[in-house]
């Protein structure tokens, strides 16, 4: 790695070099301890995809605290970090925002990488989602 780059990662508070899965739901420290158990990550959902953040630890915090006002948050603060380079080579990318419109631009094979983006009506680009293609 050259030593711009390096220096850059370093400087920067909102680089990580993990992703993060996150539970939820009454059941999320259960579903983490099913996960240690299984030493794997499992879609639940049916979705075709595991979702993960490239949200840094020390952001999440505030997330979560913002989560603890809600009966049903999106996210309990149960997860596993996994090493970015390590889910990279198992094939998982940073998501696609876009409108409606462009995700029948992409090919079949993208699809699944593809999120709505609306400014101001529907925007999840808070989260940084990567995804891992597969159940």
């Amino acid at each position: 790695m050259n030593s711009t780059l390096l220096q850059i990662l370093h400087s920067r508070e909102d680089i990580s070099d993990y992703l993060f899965h996150f539970t939820k739901g009454a059941t999320a420290f259960d579903s983490l301890q099913q996960i240690i158990t299984d030493s794997a990550i499992k879609d639940i959902k049916g979705n075709g995809y595991i979702c993960f953040t490239e949200s840094p630890l020390v952001l999440l915090k505030g997330m979560f605290d913002l989560f603890d006002r809600y009966n049903e948050p999106m996210y309990a603060p149960y997860g596993i970090a996994i090493k970015k380079e390590i889910l990279f080579a198992s094939g998982a990318r940073h998501v696609i925002y876009g409108s409606s419109e462009e995700r029948g631009v992409l090919p079949e094979t993208l699809r699944w990488r593809f999120v709505e983006y609306s400014p101001n009506i529907k925007d999840f680009t808070w989260l940084r989602e990567w995804r891992l293609n597969g159940s």
